[in-house]
C-alpha cells in the first residue's frame, strides 16, 4: 500500500515539474480592423478619360478652322436640336445613310449622354448660359445692342458631333445668330483624313 501511494505522488510531482518546464505559447497580436482592411482593400482603379469625349473635342478644335471668325466662340451652353424640320428631312433622304444611321443620327443629337457644354469641354469658348441669353432678349427693342455690347456679334449653338463608320465619318449641326435678321446654320457631314477632319459635303443649310 505505501508503494502505491508513494508511487502515485512521484507521478504527481512529475506531472508539476513537466508543466513548469513547459514553455508558454506567446499571445496572438490583435490586428485591428483598419488594419485589415487596409492590407486587403484595394485601390480603385483609375478613370479612363471618355473616348467620346476626347474625339469630339478634337474635332470641333478642328473645324473651329472651317467657321467664320467673325470673332471669338461665343456658345450656348444648351445643346442646339438638329434645326428645322427640313434638315431631318434631307439627312433621312440623303442616300449615303443608311435609315439605321439615320436613326442613330436623330437620337444621338438629340440624347447624347449630357445636355450642356462645359467651359472643361471647349477651353477656348465663352459660355452663355441658356437663362442669360432669354434674360438679355427678354427686351426685344434692346436685346441685340445689349448683347453685342456685353458679348460680342453673335453667337453659335452646337449639336453633339455623331461619329460613324468606325469614327471615320462625323454628322454635325451648328447655326450662327447675328441679329433680328441676320444668321444661319449648316448640318454638315465630315470625313477623316490624315490631314483631320474634311468637309464631305453639305446636307442641309439655311441662311437669313
Amino acid at each position: 500500500m505505501k508503494r502505491i501511494l508513494f508511487f502515485l505522488s512521484f507521478l504527481i510531482l512529475l506531472t508539476a515539474a513537466y508543466a513548469q518546464k513547459k514553455p508558454a505559447r506567446p499571445a496572438k497580436a490583435k490586428t485591428s480592423t483598419k488594419a485589415t482592411l487596409k492590407k486587403t482593400s484595394k485601390a480603385p482603379a483609375a478613370r479612363t478619360a471618355d473616348p467620346y469625349n476626347k474625339l469630339a473635342q478634337e474635332f470641333l478644335l478642328f473645324i473651329r478652322k472651317d467657321q467664320p471668325k467673325k470673332d471669338s466662340l461665343i456658345l450656348v451652353d444648351k445643346l442646339a436640336g438638329l434645326g428645322s424640320p427640313l434638315c431631318m428631312e434631307q439627312l433621312a433622304a440623303d442616300d449615303f445613310f443608311t435609315e439605321k444611321e439615320t436613326g442613330y443620327i436623330a437620337g444621338k443629337m438629340s440624347d447624347p449622354g449630357f445636355s450642356l457644354w462645359k467651359q472643361s469641354f471647349l477651353p477656348y469658348a465663352r459660355i452663355i448660359e441658356e437663362s442669360t441669353l432669354k434674360a438679355v432678349f427678354a427686351d426685344k427693342n434692346q436685346s441685340w445692342k445689349l448683347f453685342q455690347k456685353e458679348y460680342g456679334l453673335g453667337y453659335y449653338t452646337y449639336t453633339a458631333p455623331v461619329f460613324l463608320r468606325n469614327n471615320t465619318y462625323c454628322v454635325f449641326y451648328y447655326d450662327y445668330h447675328c441679329g433680328p435678321l441676320c444668321g444661319y446654320g449648316e448640318l454638315v457631314l465630315y470625313k477623316k483624313t490624315k490631314k483631320g477632319w474634311q468637309r464631305e459635303k453639305s446636307i442641309c443649310k439655311w441662311i437669313s
